[in-house]
């Protein structure tokens, strides 16, 4: 009887087949875990690049945002700058005095600031501020006055407080141009930013006006902001004869005078002294008569002639010359009554060669009035007397 034997080499050849199978089932390849790491490894390095890139950049844009924004800013500042400096050129050109005498004093650290009053811009003293995207500007202007070089009619000089013209125009010497102004403007907002501009403006629209009236006579100074009937001085003129004309005086046969600036005084010793020389009074003498106001501060008014009211309708006086400086008729007062210049003796007369006054004339509520201090021989204490540029 024959047995089989079972090879168990063969057996443990399978068996290991099998594993070797199932091993293979459940393996990996080495490369695959080896290019997995890899790309792991690339994404970590791409993320740290790109945020090193994200930092620089950002480092790069901020400045560039904030100048930006400082530009603008800036841009704003210089807008609201030009923007004053027209309007006040304009204001200058409508009125030059708006310029030249603000409310409050001018200089290099003046403030003012432009205000809309009725339809219309007007100069206060202060500042004013305005907001734009948020932000806060405060803007004011300086005026200073300018000095020119050749006595103010050459080039603007820095040295704004020398005054060593002696002369007139053209010559040597600094002195102020009142037809020039400096105006400076300045905006400031945060973080103490500041924009200034400065310009001059020079007055090239000045009102012209005829005048045909120096009643006032002189003593007008420095530019004029309205009109009237002054002047600055005079030699040798009679500008009251009549509205309208200068007369030259002082030549032989004028015909007619005004009253001396200086000597001009009569006196009376029961009302005081009595003024011929006033400007609202515009005594006037001619080769027959006086006209005009007297003025003593205890009576008031002295008329010299009906012609001054109107009057001579009514009732007709005035004082008389008769063409040689002898004087007569009457003056009224409303307070003392008549005044009687002449037919007695020692009456008023006016030198024909100086054109003094000299006598008495009287009224019947006030007494005598001198009109010479020589009437009394005292001018070494009371020196008075009235004079006239009138010659016949």
């Amino acid at each position: 009887m024959k047995h089989k034997v079972k090879n168990k080499n063969v057996s443990s050849f399978k068996f290991l087949n099998f594993f070797k199978f199932q091993t293979k089932m459940f393996q990996v390849p080495s490369s695959k875990f080896h290019d997995s790491g890899q790309s792991l490894v690339e994404v970590v390095i791409a993320l740290a690049i790109g945020v090193l890139f994200i930092g620089v950049a950002t480092v790069a844009v901020v400045p560039i945002l904030r100048s930006n924004l400082e530009t603008k800013n800036v841009q704003i500042a210089t807008s609201l700058t030009q923007e004053y400096l027209d309007n006040i050129k304009n204001l200058a050109e409508s009125k030059w005095f708006n310029i030249y005498n603000p409310a409050s004093a001018k200089g290099q650290n003046s403030q003012f600031y432009l205000g809309v009053a009725s339809t219309s811009y007007q100069i206060f003293s202060g500042t004013t501020s305005t907001i734009i995207g948020g932000l806060t500007f405060t803007r004011y202007f300086s005026i200073e006055n300018v000095n020119r070089n050749f006595c103010g009619s050459g080039d603007i000089d820095a040295n704004a407080t020398s005054t060593t013209c002696t002369s007139g125009p053209g010559t040597v010497g600094i002195t102020d141009d009142p037809s020039t102004q400096k105006i400076t403007v300045t905006v400031n907002w945060q973080n103490s930013r500041s924009i200034s501009r400065s310009q001059y403006l020079t007055r090239s629209r000045n009102k012209i006006f005829d005048q045909t009236d120096w009643l006032l006579g002189p003593g007008q100074e420095g530019p004029l902001t309205l009109e009237n009937n002054k002047f600055a001085t005079s030699s040798g003129i009679d500008y009251a004869i009549s509205r309208g004309s200068i007369t030259l005086t002082g030549l032989g046969g004028g015909g007619s005078g005004n009253i001396d600036s200086t000597y001009k005084y009569a006196w009376a010793e029961n009302v005081g002294w009595i003024n011929f020389g006033t400007s609202q009074g515009n005594v006037i003498v001619s080769n027959t008569e006086l006209t005009g106001w007297a003025w003593a501060e205890n009576i008031g008014w002295i008329s010299l002639n009906c012609s001054n009211t109107g009057s001579c309708g009514t009732f007709s006086y005035k004082v008389l010359n008769d063409g040689a400086g002898n004087l007569s008729g009457y003056a009224w007062s409303e307070n003392v009554g008549w005044i009687n210049f002449g037919t007695f003796t020692n009456s008023v007369k006016i030198s024909v060669s100086t054109g003094d006054f000299s006598g008495y004339a009287w009224g019947e509520n006030i007494g005598w009035i001198s009109f010479n201090c020589l009437n009394t021989g005292n001018c070494g204490t009371f020196d008075y007397k009235v004079k006239t540029s009138w010659r016949p």
